[in-house]
């Protein structure tokens, strides 16, 4: 069985690898969401993409930082720094599950 794996591993060195533009990246491994549309445009669907490995499977054309497409990044739609009350429950909310 090692001899095999062996033979397959030095047959699979010989590969070549794909060679991808360089402005054809990969997303990074933040939180991501895949926007799911009709045949008009209309949103249908919005789901989180969980697997790391599926995240960066996708790529992105990104010409300068910050400038991709179809991936990019969204400025936090709510700001925590405006409500104190907000921020205190969030700090509440950190703790808890540092603690688990």
């Amino acid at each position: 069985m090692l001899n095999e794996l062996y033979a397959l591993a030095n047959v699979l060195g010989d590969i070549k690898k794909e060679i991808w533009h360089k402005n054809f990246v990969p997303n990074p491994k933040t939180t991501t969401f895949r926007i799911l549309i009709d045949d008009e445009g209309n949103v249908t669907g919005i789901e989180a993409i969980a697997d790391e490995k599926a995240k960066t499977a996708i790529r992105k054309w990104e010409t300068s930082l910050g400038h991709s497409f179809p991936s990019f990044n969204v400025e936090p739609l709510y700001n925590l720094a405006i409500n104190e009350s907000a921020v205190e429950q969030v700090k509440s909310l950190k703790k808890t599950i540092g603690k688990k």
